[in-house]
């Protein structure tokens, strides 16, 4: 079994908290293969995956202070066909 860890961070480059992060396998239909959330700094560990390549993206959220996170792939874009593969 296999994982993947990242940052999840802001327009500001700051870490983002307790962020959904899910993969998907990169085929369609999109089926989610792991998901974690980031801790304190953004960072995240999707851990138990199966060989093969995937999609990362964040779920949406509302913040503590009302400010809205949008569901993105990585690195920023909102659809899977601009997103990059993560072996």
């Amino acid at each position: 079994m296999g994982a993947i860890t990242g940052r999840v961070l802001d327009e500001n480059n700051v870490g983002a908290c307790r962020v959904p992060v899910l993969a998907y396998l990169a085929r369609l239909p999109l089926r989610i293969g792991g998901e974690a959330e980031s801790d304190d700094r953004g960072v995240y560990r999707i851990y138990g995956l199966e060989p093969g390549r995937y999609w990362i993206r964040t779920a949406a959220r509302i913040l503590d202070d009302g400010f809205r996170i949008l569901p993105t792939f990585g690195p920023e874009s909102r659809e899977a066909h601009e997103s990059r593969v993560m072996p």
